[in-house]
């Protein structure tokens, strides 16, 4: 997923990414270069623009926020082809799309299907941050993504630190995840501090949850 870099969309050719072939809707998602250079308009250069192709049914299904901008005649993408996400990354969006699709056991069998799990299976794991960002701001509850990231999890979340692992097997509530993360930061380490995301501080563990690890550590020492 990769483009020229420039600060005018119209000179980008889209990625597509097909989700489904039956899709009335694109999520088109503009990714910015993160390194702080702009153009000399003073505008950021734009890094990718990816084109998701979606219905609109299944996002309103899961995401108020969706249901609002696809529904209500007061916004402008009610009536739009093209929904334009700019402050996200394409893949969280594909991750989100994966898991929302995966319910449907017809489109998970599918080559569709299977080509667009496969990609979010090797996800590195500083995206599981981008994915709950951008899950929270669609307002998505998170019991609809725990299955993708079992199988995700499963596929090569055993090859990441307890550190990394800590507050995604906690937020997508894998108890087996976060069990194994949480005994491996008690017995192996001499002060529990996880590792998260630089962009997004606000997604970390709750203190309360923290304050019982650190007891936990005091007790397995003395």
């Amino acid at each position: 997923m990769a483009s020229t870099m420039t600060s005018d969309p119209k000179t980008i050719v889209p990625v597509i990414v097909t989700i489904t072939d039956s899709h009335d809707v694109v999520l088109r998602v503009t990714e910015y270069d993160n390194s702080g250079k702009v153009d000399k308009d003073g505008k950021y250069k734009i890094k990718t623009i990816v084109d998701f192709q979606a219905t609109r049914q299944n996002l309103i299904d899961v995401s108020p926020v969706f249901k609002t901008l696809l529904t209500t005649r007061n916004f402008a993408e009610a009536g739009q082809y093209i929904i334009n996400l700019k402050e996200h990354v394409p893949e969280a969006i594909e991750v989100i799309l994966c898991a929302i699709y995966g319910k449907d056991s017809v489109w998970e069998a599918s080559a569709t299907g299977q080509e667009v799990a496969l990609r979010t299976l090797k996800l590195e794991p500083i995206y599981l941050w981008e994915v709950m960002d951008s899950n929270h701001s669609f307002m998505i509850e998170f019991h609809n993504l725990d299955a993708w990231f079992t199988l995700w999890y499963k596929s090569v979340g055993l090859r990441f630190d307890a550190d990394v692992m800590m507050y995604p097997c906690f937020q997508f509530r894998h108890a087996e995840g976060f069990l194994r993360a949480t005994k491996a930061m008690v017995y192996h380490y001499h002060h529990i501090k996880e590792r998260g995301n630089s962009k997004h501080n606000d997604l970390c563990l709750p203190p309360r949850v923290l304050r019982k690890f650190h007891r936990e550590l005091y007790l397995s020492i003395f």
